[in-house]
């Protein structure tokens, strides 16, 4: 009796393996499937890390901003919004951290498409681009197409800044 049950135990292990080399294919499709869902989620997680990393995605924030080239600065959708010029990352980084339900454009005057309103003698109140110039940071707010309030100076946009609702 005893070598009878080690004939069928052997037996039912020489099915496995006969049935394991069976569908080598099988296996293949279920591996090649495995790695692909893995390389897609880690893919998905990399590109939401970096992302927060960036600023780009707020958790609990309603601070809504863009980077936009100066050319767009006047010709917004919104009926309300406001446009921050700067040259350094600390004024950027204020609006980041901002809670605010207000659209806030940025324009960043190191960038080589935005140097065309770079002028010693500025014009902050102008309400078009081709007459609009800054030296500094500045930040405009536009309502219904028109340049209402202008700010100067990183210590002013801070505190103006804050006071966005």
């Amino acid at each position: 009796m005893a070598n009878m049950k080690k004939k069928m135990m052997k037996n039912i292990k020489g099915n496995k393996e006969k049935d394991k080399n069976k569908y080598p294919v099988k296996d293949q499709i279920t591996t090649v499937t495995i790695i692909a869902i893995v390389m897609v989620v880690i893919a998905i997680v990399t590109i939401i890390v970096t992302n927060l990393a960036k600023g780009e995605y707020t958790f609990g924030k309603k601070n809504l901003y863009n980077e936009i080239i100066a050319g767009q600065v006047f010709n917004r959708e919104e009926k309300e919004y406001y446009v921050v010029f700067y040259d350094n990352e600390d004024i950027k980084t204020t609006v980041l951290g901002l809670d605010t339900k207000s659209k806030i454009y940025l324009v960043n005057l190191d960038e080589a498409f935005n140097k065309n309103i770079l002028s010693l003698s500025t014009n902050i109140k102008a309400s078009n681009i081709d007459e609009f110039k800054v030296y500094t940071n500045t930040i405009i707010k536009i309502k219904d197409k028109e340049n209402v309030e202008q700010v100067t100076g990183d210590d002013e946009i801070k505190e103006y800044l804050e006071n966005i609702k």
